[in-house]
């Protein structure tokens, strides 16, 4: 089972690239001598295209990608802005389905977390957390369900 949100981000960047094409071109038209930096001169386009490019700075837009194979689960984040940096929040977490010990998902206004926590077979627990906010309801409830089955699994291996 796999779940991503990679057509969100593509289109998250192709509004990012609109926007900021846009951007430069209305300073760019507005120094063209003639009739046409007339219809710049008030920056109206700047103006729109800027608003949208903060609204996505501030949504804070990340691609999530969940997989579930044999007897792995693969989990990648990373943040859209930055996200060709390697960066402190870019995840790529890797783990055995059988260390998989306890999840949770905290709903809130401004997005949806998920926090997993991993249990080595040295007894040491490892947490990471993962936005699940741009992901639809129906893909967020198939990783909450694979999670659940798998908790449920290793609870039943270990009595």
């Amino acid at each position: 089972m796999k779940v991503h949100n990679k057509t969100k981000h593509k289109i998250i960047r192709i509004i990012f690239y609109i926007t900021l094409i846009t951007l430069i071109a209305d300073f760019l038209l507005n120094q063209i001598e003639g009739s046409i930096s007339n219809l710049f001169a008030s920056h109206w386009l700047a103006y729109i295209s800027g608003g949208l490019f903060l609204i996505l700075l501030l949504i804070r837009f990340n691609y999530f990608s969940f997989e579930i194979d044999h007897e792995i689960v693969h989990i990648k984040s990373k943040p859209f802005f930055l996200g060709f940096t390697k960066s402190k929040s870019d995840v790529n977490f890797e783990f055995p389905k059988r260390n998989l010990h306890h999840f949770q998902l905290s709903k809130s206004p401004f997005g949806n977390l998920l926090r997993i926590s991993v249990q080595t077979l040295n007894g040491e627990k490892s947490t990471q957390s993962f936005s699940m906010s741009f992901i639809n309801s129906e893909d967020s409830e198939k990783v909450l369900s694979g999670l659940e089955k798998i908790v449920a699994d290793n609870k039943q291996n270990k009595s």
